[in-house]
């Protein structure tokens, strides 16, 4: 069975990896700060509580192939990501956009505070913007995804 947010082992589980995370962290592989990624990840679970809209662009690749990667939990390797870097959504782009962001601190308890608040949510987006249609299983599996994705970004 592929993780979930929505359990609260695996919740647990990337709630002590992010308390782990230090400002000091240098990531394996891209330019973000940990305090840039904390709130990357936050703004991000902002879709699935529908409390931002983000402009659908998907297509049959991303409803297909990146769906499985996203859904799945699989991190890319370091030579994989070299290779076929992973498109960040401008509107996440915390580098390009010079998206605002507090200290790690501060983003690490608004990124928990909104954890908990998902899990008990029961309404979700119908589509993702990137990976189409969704239940409330596949948001479940995506927020832990891209989660999992960063916190392994900065060994953590």
């Amino acid at each position: 069975m592929k993780k979930s947010l929505f359990d609260p082992k695996v919740k647990q589980e990337l709630v002590s990896r992010l308390d782990k995370l230090a400002e000091n962290t240098v990531p394996q592989w891209g330019i973000m700060k940990p305090e840039q990624m904390v709130h990357h990840v936050y703004m991000a679970t902002k879709i699935a509580a529908g409390e931002l809209k983000v402009p659908d662009r998907s297509s049959f690749f991303t409803r297909t192939v990146l769906r499985y990667f996203m859904l799945s939990g699989k991190v890319p390797s370091i030579k994989q990501m070299e290779k076929r870097p992973i498109e960040t959504m401008e509107e996440f782009n915390m580098v390009k956009a010079n998206i605002p962001y507090d200290d790690l601190n501060t983003e690490r308890s608004r990124l928990k505070t909104q954890w908990e608040k998902l899990s008990s949510l029961t309404s979700f987006p119908e589509r993702h913007p990137r990976i189409g249609k969704m239940n409330r299983d596949n948001w479940g599996q995506q927020l832990y995804a891209h989660a999992n994705y960063h916190l392994t970004q900065f060994s953590v």
